[in-house]
């Protein structure tokens, strides 16, 4: 598992769209908190898909996107309230806490 910080100010590496794209291509499965909302990118036999993981659990959560073969289409598609996974990953790192790569 690899941890990545999303300020460059942390002590951490720096994540952004182009290292998470890098991510997804290789076939690895990201867990973040996006705004202190847990949500994981699951790669399944259908392709990419995005789950929020419910409060104070590490198992249950709930699908809150279609399934993606292509990670570009997954990243433009997928939104979290009204704001893309592209746009998150490139404009909005601030608002994300922590990311888990599996």
């Amino acid at each position: 598992m690899d941890t990545f910080k999303t300020s460059e100010n942390d002590d951490g590496s720096y994540i952004d769209l182009e290292v998470l794209q890098h991510y997804l291509a290789t076939g690895r499965e990201v867990e973040f908190y996006y705004h202190k909302t847990k949500y994981y990118i699951a790669n399944s036999s259908q392709g990419y898909i995005l789950l929020e993981v419910f409060p104070g659990s590490d198992t249950e959560s709930k699908d809150i996107s279609d399934s993606f073969n292509d990670t570009n289409e997954f990243l433009l598609n997928v939104k979290i309230a009204n704001t893309s996974l592209k746009e998150i990953f490139s404009k909005h790192t601030k608002n994300i806490e922590i990311v888990f790569i599996y």
